[in-house]
C-alpha cells in the first residue's frame, strides 16, 4: 500500500535535538512533522528543513502535563538535559554520573498538546516520538484524549529512575494500553550504564483490537510506520484447530 500525497503522517517529535531521526529521511514526502524545541536558537536551526522544505511546524515550547513555566535542568551532557532533577543516589553507581551534573537552570514555557489542538495550532498526532530524559510520562499525559488518534509511539524508557519522580517502562505500558497502544519492540539496552540493563528505546503501536477499527487510510499509515521502525511482522501464529480435541 502507498500513501496518497494528501494523506501524510502527522509526526510529533518531542525532543528533536539535531532534527528528525535518520530512518525518516526516505519518507520526508510522506510526513508532516510538528517539532517541539524550547531553545530559540535550536528552533531557528530546525525551521529551514522542518517548515520551509517539509511544510511542518517548529514550536518553541516544551511539552508537559501542565500549562505554564518550569525549570529546565541543563546538564554537563546536552543529552541529559531534563525538566526533572537527576537522581544522584542511583546514578552515583555508574561512571556516567558526570554527564548528569546540573550546571545551569533556565525557565521554559510548557504546553499541553491537547490544549494546542483546542487552539487550532496543531493537528491530532498519528505518530509520536519522545526523548525528553525522564519526563516522557508527563508529555504523554499532556496529549490527553488525542492519544486515541495515535497509531504509534517511540520513546526512551527506563527500568530504573535516572531522575527524581521519573516514571518507568511499566508505567508507560499501563498508560498506553488505555488508548489501545501496545508494546511492539524494545531495543537492546543502551550501553551507558557499565554493562547493566537500565535504558531502552521502546516502540508502541495500535493493538489488534484497535487495528481492526482503522480506516484504510490509517491502516496504510500504520503499515508505513511498521516499515520505518522495522517492527516484527503482525501475523496470526495460532489457529483454533491447533488445540481442538482429537
Amino acid at each position: 500500500m502507498t500513501l496518497d500525497s494528501n494523506d501524510k503522517i502527522v509526526l510529533v517529535d518531542v525532543g528533536a535535538l539535531g532534527g528528525l531521526k535518520p530512518e525518516w529521511q526516505p519518507f520526508h514526502d510522506k510526513i508532516k512533522p510538528i517539532v517541539f524545541e524550547p531553545n530559540p536558537p535550536s528552533a531557528a536551526g530546525l525551521r529551514p528543513i522542518i517548515e520551509d522544505k517539509m511544510g511542518g511546524k517548529v514550536i518553541e515550547a516544551a511539552l508537559a502535563d501542565t500549562e505554564g513555566f518550569r525549570i529546565l535542568n541543563l546538564t554537563a551532557s546536552p543529552g541529559c538535559v531534563s525538566l526533572l532533577v537527576p537522581n544522584e543516589e542511583f546514578l552515583r553507581q555508574f561512571s556516567v554520573i558526570s554527564a548528569f551534573e546540573v550546571r545551569d537552570r533556565i525557565v521554559v514555557k510548557c504546553r499541553r498538546y491537547d490544549s494546542l489542538i483546542a487552539e487550532g495550532l496543531v493537528l491530532p498526532p498519528d505518530v509520536i516520538k519522545i526523548d525528553v530524559q525522564g519526563a516522557e510520562y508527563d508529555v504523554l499525559t499532556g496529549f490527553g484524549d488525542s492519544l486515541h488518534h495515535c497509531i504509534g509511539i517511540e520513546l526512551e524508557a527506563h527500568l530504573y529512575p535516572l531522575y527524581k519522580g521519573q516514571r518507568l517502562l511499566s508505567d508507560y505500558i499501563g498508560l498506553l494500553e488505555k488508548f489501545g497502544l501496545y508494546l511492539r519492540k524494545l531495543s537492546p539496552p543502551v550501553n551507558h550504564f557499565d554493562g547493566f540493563a537500565v535504558e531502552f528505546d521502546a516502540w508502541f503501536t495500535c493493538g489488534p483490537a484497535k487495528i481492526a477499527t482503522l480506516s484504510q487510510s490509517r491502516l496504510r499509515k500504520l503499515e508505513l510506520l511498521e516499515r520505518v521502525w522495522e517492527l516484527p511482522e503482525r501475523r496470526r501464529i495460532f489457529i483454533p484447530e491447533m488445540f481442538a480435541d482429537t
